[in-house]
C-alpha cells in the first residue's frame, strides 16, 4: 500500500543473542530454532505477508545484520504441511543494507573489466589448509571459462592448481588486487574478525596480514559483485580454535563493501560444508551467466543444495539489487538487458507493468542507465501492453512519470494526457500536475533547441561566407538554412507562448481547488519558463512582468510550507511539503528583478536564513538531489547579490560537477539549468530596468 507501517516486537536480548550462535553454527540441524526467530523477530501482523510473499527484500541495518534471516522459518506454514521446505527457499529472499555513512562518488567497473578469483591464500602456521576452498575457486574459474561469457584473458584464477601446493601469498593477492579493474572478486579462504574498527580483519594472508575492507577501499572502481566465503571449516576439528562470531563477520564484510559502492554482495555467515559450498558457488555463476537476475540466481544456488545434510543452503548473506544482471563482456550502465525485451516476459498484471515502469524510472534517474536504452525498453513496453492496458489511467501515469525520466518530454505529455483523460480515473492528482509542468518546460525547451539550431546554421553561414568564389552553392545552403532556422524560432515563439497558456490554465484550476505548495511552485516554475521565452523574443516587458508573477506564486508556495511545518509538531502524520524548493526559486525571482544587485530585505534576509538551515537538515537527515544542489543553488545566489560571483564561479563549477558524479538523471539537471539560466542571463545582459 502506499503507506510505511511501522511493527515493534519486544524480547529479550540475551535470549535472542543465544539462539542466533546456536542457529549460525554449522553443526545446528534442528530445524525449531529457525521458526523459534521466526516467532521473536517477526510480529504477528506481517507474518501472513511474510510467508505469502515470492520475493522478497529486507532492510537491515548494522545490528540486525547479523542475524540468521535466512534460517528462519513460519511455524504456520510446517503446521499445514510438514514437507514444506524452509522460507528462505520458497521465498527468493536478499538482503538490503541501510547505511550512514558510505563512499558518495563511485566509480563502476566498466566493459573491459575483469574478473578475479582468489582461492586459499596462503596463511600463517596455526591456520589448517582449506582444500575446499582452492576446489572452489577451481571449480568457480572453471564455470566462468566454460560458459564462454567471458574471454580467456578477462579471468583471472589466483589459487595453487594442484591441491597439495600452497596458495598465493599476500604481496601476490595485494598486486592482483590492484593490478586493473575488476567486475568481479571471488574470494574462498580463512576469515578473521577484527577487534577493532582500526583493525578489521579480512580474509587472512601471510605474515598476519588481512585482505579486508581497507584494500578493496583502495580499488580504484568498485565491482558489480563481490563474493567473499570465509567460512571452509565445517569438517575440521581445528576450527574450534576460531570462536568469533561468524554471523557478525559476514554482515560486518558486507557492510563494509556496501559503503563503497560494491552492487552485490554474498558473504558466508558459518563455517559451511565444503562441497555444498562449491555447488552453491557454481549454480550461482551458472544462472548468472545465463542472464538471470541476482535475486534468481541465489535463489536457484540456495535450492540446489538445500537436499544436502547441512545447514549451508541458510548461511549465504546475500545483498544487492534484485534485478542486476551480469552482462556478457559490457558494464551495467552501458546497454540495455539483452536479449531486449525478455525481462518483460513474466508480466502478466497491470500490478506488473507499474512495477517495470517504476523501475525504469528508478534506473533512469539513479543508476545511470542510458537514456537510448531506457526508452527502447519503454517502446517495448508501449508495443507489448498499450492495447490491454493503456487505457488504465495509473498506467498511463507511471508511462509518463517513466519518459519524463528518461527527459523525453514529449512521450511523458503524450501519456500524462492519456492518464488525465482516462475514463476509469484511476490515476493521481498528481498527473495532472505534472502534466501542466512538463508542458511549460517542454515548451521553453523546444524555443531553446530552435535557438541553438539558428547558432549553428549561423556560424555555417559566417564560415561558408569566408570560402572561395567556387563555395557558392555552399552559401546558398548556408543562407537557406539560417533563413529556414529564424522561421523555426519564430513558430515556436508562437506556439510556445500558446503551450505555457494551456499549462497555466490547467494549474490554475488545480490551485482553485486546494492551493497546495507544489501546485504554486509548480505556477511559478510556469512563468519562469515564459520569462526565458520573452527573454528570447527579446521583450523585456513581457519579461518583467512573468517574473513578478513567478515571484508572487513561489512566495505563495513558500507561505504555505511554512505554514505546514508550524503543524508538525501538532500533526507528526502530516505531509510538510517542501521550503527549498518554492523559497530558492522566489530568491531567484527577486536576482532577476533587480539585475543581480540585490540588497535583501528583512524578510528575505529571515527567509534566507530559515531555506539555509532547512536544505542542510534534509541533506544530512534525509538527502536528495534537491536538498544538496540546492546549497549550492543558495550560495551563488548569495555571491551574485555581493557581487562576487566571478570570483567564486570556479567553485560553483565544481561543486555541480561533484553533485553530476553521484546523479547524472537529464530531467533533474534540465530543471537546475534552466533555473541557472534564468538567474545568469539577467545578470550579466542587466537589461531589466
Amino acid at each position: 500500500r502506499a503507506r510505511s507501517e511501522v511493527r515493534a516486537q519486544r524480547m529479550q536480548d540475551r535470549l535472542l543473542r543465544d539462539l542466533i550462535f546456536t542457529a549460525s553454527n554449522a553443526q545446528n540441524h534442528d530445524p525449531q530454532i529457525g521458526r523459534t526467530l521466526f516467532q521473536l523477530l517477526v510480529p504477528i501482523e506481517i507474518e501472513s505477508f511474510l510467508d505469502g510473499s515470492s520475493e522478497m527484500q529486507i532492510e537491515l541495518d548494522s545490528e540486525t545484520a547479523a542475524i540468521p534471516w535466512e534460517l528462519l522459518d513460519s511455524p504456520r506454514a510446517h503446521l499445514r504441511n510438514t514437507e514444506v521446505r524452509p522460507w528462505s527457499i520458497r521465498t527468493k529472499l536478499l538482503r538490503k543494507l541501510r547505511l550512514e555513512n558510505y563512499r558518495i562518488e563511485v566509480k563502476d567497473a566498466d566493459a573491459d573489466s575483469s574478473i578475479l578469483v582468489i582461492g586459499e591464500p596462503q596463511c600463517p602456521p596455526q591456520y589448517p589448509r582449506l582444500p575446499g576452498a582452492q576446489q572452489e575457486a577451481a571449480d568457480v574459474y572453471k564455470c566462468l571459462i566454460e560458459s564462454g561469457a567471458m574471454e580467456l584473458d578477462k579471468v583471472k584464477p589466483l589459487f595453487a592448481d594442484n591441491p597439495a601446493h600452497v596458495g598465493p601469498d599476500a604481496r601476490t593477492v595485494i598486486n592482483a588486487l590492484l593490478e586493473r579493474e575488476w567486475r568481479i572478486l571471488h574470494i574462498s579462504g580463512h576469515g578473521y574478525l577484527g577487534e577493532t574498527e582500526a583493525e578489521p580483519g579480512g580474509v587472512v594472508l601471510t605474515n598476519g596480514t588481512f585482505l579486508g575492507p581497507s584494500e578493496i577501499n583502495t580499488m580504484r572502481s568498485v565491482p558489480e559483485l563481490v563474493f567473499v566465503n570465509c567460512c571452509h571449516l565445517a569438517s575440521y576439528p581445528a576450527a574450534k580454535f576460531l570462536t568469533y562470531d561468524r554471523a557478525a563477520f559476514a554482515s560486518g564484510v558486507a557492510n563494509k563493501l556496501i559503503q563503497i559502492g560494491v552492487r552485490c554482495v554474498i558473504a558466508a555467515g558459518w563455517a559451511v560444508d565444503d562441497f555444498s559450498a562449491s555447488t552453491f558457488a557454481k549454480t550461482f555463476y551458472t544462472s548468472l551467466l545465463a542472464g538471470n537476475r541476482f535475486i534468481d540466481a541465489v535463489s536457484e544456488a540456495r535450492e540446489a543444495i538445500y537436499k544436502t545434510d547441512d545447514n549451508t543452503w541458510a548461511a549465504y548473506q546475500c545483498y544487492g539489487d534484485p534485478d542486476w544482471v551480469f552482462r556478457r563482456n559490457t558494464a551495467e550502465a552501458d546497454a540495455p538487458r539483452p536479449p531486449l525485451g525478455d525481462e518483460f516476459a513474466n508480466i502478466a498484471s497491470a500490478t506488473g507493468l507499474q512495477l517495470a515502469l517504476e523501475a525504469i524510472a528508478v534506473q533512469t534517474t539513479f543508476q545511470k542507465f542510458q537514456q537510448k536504452a531506457q526508452l527502447e525498453r519503454l517502446r517495448i513496453l508501449k508495443e507489448r501492453f498499450d492495447v490491454r492496458y493503456g487505457e488504465i489511467g495509473f498506467i498511463a501515469e507511471f508511462f509518463g512519470r517513466a519518459h519524463a525520466s528518461a527527459h523525453d518530454s514529449a512521450g511523458a505529455i503524450d501519456w500524462y494526457k492519456r492518464s488525465v483523460n482516462a475514463e476509469n480515473a484511476t490515476a493521481s492528482v498528481k498527473a495532472a500536475e505534472q502534466l501542466g509542468n512538463i508542458q511549460a518546460r517542454f515548451a521553453w525547451e523546444t524555443v531553446k533547441n530552435a535557438r541553438d539550431h539558428l547558432e549553428r546554421m549561423s556560424a555555417r553561414l559566417e564560415a561558408a561566407s569566408g570560402r572561395p568564389a567556387d563555395a557558392r552553392k555552399s552559401r546558398i545552403d548556408a543562407n537557406r538554412a539560417v533563413r529556414a532556422a529564424r522561421t523555426a524560432v519564430r513558430e515556436s515563439l508562437t506556439a510556445g507562448r500558446k503551450a505555457i497558456a494551456d499549462a497555466m490554465t490547467l494549474i490554475e484550476k488545480l490551485v482553485a481547488v486546494n492551493p497546495t505548495a507544489e501546485r504554486e511552485s509548480i505556477y511559478g516554475s510556469a512563468y519562469k519558463r515564459l520569462a526565458l521565452l520573452e527573454a528570447a523574443a527579446g521583450r523585456p516587458k513581457q519579461e518583467r512582468q512573468a517574473i513578478q508573477f513567478m515571484r508572487r506564486h513561489y512566495q505563495e508556495a513558500v507561505k504555505i510550507a511554512e505554514r505546514h511545518t508550524m503543524l508538525e509538531e501538532l500533526a507528526q502524520d502530516l505531509h510538510i511539503p517542501d521550503l527549498g524548493y518554492p523559497a530558492l526559486n522566489y530568491l531567484a525571482a527577486q536576482l532577476a528583478l533587480h539585475r543581480g544587485r540585490h540588497r535583501w530585505s528583512e524578510e528575505d534576509k529571515k527567509l534566507i536564513e530559515e531555506t539555509k538551515k532547512y536544505i542542510k537538515q534534509k541533506a544530512t537527515n534525509d538527502p536528495d538531489f534537491w536538498s544538496v544542489v540546492g546549497q549550492t543553488e543558495l550560495d551563488l545566489y548569495l555571491a551574485i547579490a555581493k557581487g562576487i560571483f566571478a570570483k567564486e564561479s570556479a567553485s560553483f563549477e565544481k561543486q555541480y560537477r561533484n553533485v553530476y558524479k553521484r546523479v547524472t538523471a537529464p530531467w533533474m539537471w534540465s530543471s537546475v539549468y534552466d533555473t541557472l539560466h534564468f538567474v545568469l542571463q539577467v545578470y550579466r545582459s542587466r537589461r531589466l530596468t
